[in-house]
C-alpha cells in the first residue's frame, strides 16, 4: 500500500512539473542551415543576401538575411569582409520579413591537397619535436 501511494505521488509530482513547466524552457524554432553563394553583403544594414538551392525542389533561391549583434561568424572577422562570390553555410531563424542568422561559416574556396608523403613527413616531424 505504501508503495502504491509513493508511485502515485511521484506520478502526480511528475505531471504537474512538466504542465507547470515555464513556456522557455521549451525552444522555440530550431534554426535551418543553408549553404550559398554570397551575392552582396551590406554592412551599413546588417544584410547579406545569399543564392542557394533548395535540394527537395531544385529551385535556386535569392534570400536577404539579417544579422544581429548575437549573429556568430566563423573564419572572418566582420560582415565586410565576405566578398560577391564567397561560399557560405548559415544558421537561422525564419522570422519576418527578413530571416535572422545565428551562426555564419566562411567556406573556403580551395580545397587544400596533401600527399601521403608530405602528411608523413609531417607526422614525423611533430613526433621528434615531442621528443626533444
Amino acid at each position: 500500500m505504501n508503495e502504491a501511494r509513493r508511485f502515485v505521488c511521484g506520478l502526480a509530482l511528475g505531471i504537474l512539473s512538466v504542465c507547470f513547466l515555464p513556456v522557455s524552457a521549451f525552444p522555440e524554432e530550431i534554426p535551418i542551415r543553408v549553404d550559398g553563394r554570397v551575392v552582396r553583403a551590406h554592412p551599413e544594414e546588417s544584410e547579406l543576401l545569399v543564392d542557394y538551392l533548395i535540394p527537395a525542389t531544385g529551385e535556386y533561391v535569392r534570400q536577404m538575411f539579417r544579422i544581429s549583434e548575437n549573429t556568430g561568424f566563423k573564419d572572418f572577422k566582420k560582415l565586410g569582409d565576405l566578398k560577391e562570390g564567397d561560399l557560405v553555410s548559415l544558421d537561422y531563424y525564419d522570422r519576418k520579413p527578413i530571416p535572422e542568422t545565428t551562426y555564419i561559416i566562411l567556406m573556403p574556396r580551395e580545397k587544400v591537397y596533401f600527399t601521403r608523403q608530405e602528411i608523413a613527413g609531417a607526422l614525423l616531424q611533430i613526433k621528434s619535436n615531442s621528443k626533444k
